[in-house]
């Protein structure tokens, strides 16, 4: 059992399962962990050639000139494949009465034409969380083309809850995500229980709420939940295994930047997941996104074993991208150099939040 999304410029991506034993989980439950607990993203086809070689303008050079005998050319591999909309700097949600006002809200505040989402719970979750998102930019940012949510066909996509396509500049959330959506929050709390054990109050209220109520709660924040618990579970235990001087305390403690910090309950952690990689995509040229990534190859690999990251955001710079910029949404605390690695991978800057009147 998986919790996928999938970002479709990255094709060569292996399935990595937690190596470490933690405090209070043996090797073979943390490998379930990671099956039950992994987001994943796929995206262009083009950029699957940038997983190695040492000489980087050689490579380049060849993609370019290969690029002028198709629908690409050179020119277009420099210009950013994206332009920032300027939207309302504050946009006050929405919550719809029906789908219809849902696609209206978002052609009418995020420039989304293509709006294909017939569950009003998910419209509505998707709509919160653009709105947050847009506002965190005041309105000077990027938005995909389309979103939808349909039934995932094909063995390449049966478990994946989500993908962006940068081709098509298109969000997908796969409906049948939700059929056994009680199954996986199942299994991620009582992993998180046992971890935790003794240390319960390490988890979110929202939680208690989960288990008392599970009705109470709609497909869509279910599945969010279940991406906050991943974070919540596998952060602190690779910390832990690395360091086992530390304490629960001292790694949420927010001030605790050189090691870790704190991870909090993300109501639109896999919309922003996606987002991250949108926002990777367009912020940037082609011939500038494979500099990056062929250049920051080895490093990535050398510096991303050691960071207390959830497994899935280790297999990919794509991932670790994608994954950092929700948490970054999502106001988590994290260790400078996996601020530093993230900015040496990506052009993306995420402005710091208002400060809200106590």
């Amino acid at each position: 059992m998986k919790i996928n999304t999938v970002q479709t410029y990255n094709n060569n991506k292996s399935s990595v399962s937690p190596n470490f034993t933690g405090r209070h989980l043996n090797g073979s439950e943390l490998r379930k962990l990671g099956t039950a607990s992994i987001f994943t993203s796929t995206g262009l086809q083009s950029a699957n050639f940038a997983s190695g070689g040492s000489n980087v303008m050689l490579m380049l050079s060849g993609l370019l000139l290969g690029a002028t005998g198709m629908t690409l050319n050179v020119v277009s591999m420099f210009i950013k494949n994206g332009t920032r909309l300027k939207l309302q700097k504050n946009i006050d949600f929405f919550k719809a009465q029906n789908v219809e006002q849902a696609a209206n809200f978002a052609e009418q505040n995020f420039k989304i034409k293509h709006f294909d989402v017939n569950d009003l719970d998910t419209a509505n979750w998707i709509n919160n969380g653009l709105t947050n998102f847009s506002n965190r930019f005041q309105g000077e940012t990027y938005m995909p083309s389309k979103i939808s949510l349909k039934k995932f066909q094909g063995e390449k996509l049966a478990d994946a809850d989500a993908f962006y396509n940068a081709g098509k500049d298109i969000i997908c959330f796969n409906e049948n995500s939700y059929v056994n959506i009680d199954t996986k929050l199942k299994l991620l709390i009582d992993l998180a229980l046992e971890v935790f054990t003794g240390q319960k109050e390490h988890l979110p209220d929202i939680i208690q709420r989960y288990i008392e109520k599970p009705n109470s709660f709609t497909n869509p924040q279910k599945l969010a939940l279940c991406y906050a618990l991943s974070n919540k579970i596998e952060m602190p235990l690779q910390i832990l295994h690395n360091k086992p001087e530390l304490t629960y305390e001292m790694i949420e403690n927010p001030s605790a930047k050189d090691f870790g910090g704190k991870i909090q309950y993300n109501e639109f952690g896999a919309l922003y997941h996606e987002m991250g990689h949108m926002l990777d995509y367009k912020g940037q040229s082609m011939a500038g996104k494979l500099y990056k990534k062929l250049t920051n190859q080895l490093h990535f690999r050398k510096e991303i074993d050691q960071m207390p990251i959830r497994s899935y955001a280790k297999t990919s710079q794509n991932e670790f991208i994608a994954d950092t910029v929700a948490g970054m949404l999502n106001e988590d605390t994290y260790p400078q150099p996996m601020i530093n690695l993230f900015n040496k991978l990506t052009s993306i800057r995420i402005p710091a939040a208002e400060k809200k009147d106590r």
